[in-house]
């Protein structure tokens, strides 16, 4: 499982979320690193989805980033 509000975090502080005009909606690209070889599926889980840790969000591997990615959108809050 990843610590998804770690990596939320980290993408907040490198200001890697874009904010859509006056609805006050957070998207951000999530990358995780994993071999592809090993990691066949990734899903991301957390506090961001409704229901809380109920629905999974699979994550796609990049070969251009060389990671697992997914894109989450959020409410403020």
């Amino acid at each position: 499982m990843i610590d998804s509000q770690r990596i939320i975090s980290r993408a907040m502080s490198n200001k890697k979320l874009r904010i859509l005009a006056r609805s006050y909606t957070y998207v951000t690209d999530i990358h995780y690193e994993a071999d592809p070889d090993i990691a066949q599926q990734i899903l991301l889980v957390g506090e961001f989805s409704n229901p809380p840790w109920k629905v999974s969000i699979p994550m796609q591997y990049s070969f251009f980033h060389r990671a697992f990615k997914a894109q989450v959108t959020m409410k403020e809050g």
